[in-house]
């Protein structure tokens, strides 16, 4: 099974925002994310971004970029990751754990396998 997956890396002031999945939850339970989700059938990786911003976070960015996709291969399933930089003036919202991060801080965060690379482009 694949997956496709926007991923938005939200900066702002030399941080970046992340979030704590629910300790519930049946994937990643209590890994720290960066904010996304699957792409639709026939979804864009740019429309599904925004489309999740305004679920999730109930936000939009004001600018974003696009970054080249990332594969990565677990047990029992693949993701391709479609990260994009954003940026924007107002504040995310989620009932989630959140924060905002230095490089570095995220680096020591416990997160799924496959925002290493997004982080090694990153950082």
């Amino acid at each position: 099974m694949s997956v496709e997956v926007a991923v938005a890396l939200i900066l702002d002031r030399g941080r970046c925002f992340a979030q704590r999945r629910d300790p519930g939850a049946r994937v990643f339970p209590g890994l720290w994310e960066f904010p996304g989700g699957k792409l639709e059938p026939s979804e864009a990786p740019g429309a599904a971004l925004l489309r999740e911003l305004l679920e999730e976070l109930d936000w939009r960015p004001d600018r974003t970029q696009a970054m080249p996709p990332l594969a990565h291969a677990y047990p029992g399933f693949s993701v391709t990751l479609h990260p994009f930089v954003c940026e924007g003036t107002a504040t995310p919202r989620t009932g989630l754990a959140w924060g905002w991060f230095t490089r570095s801080e995220l680096a020591q965060l416990p997160m799924p396998e496959a925002n290493g690379a997004i982080l090694e482009l990153f950082l």
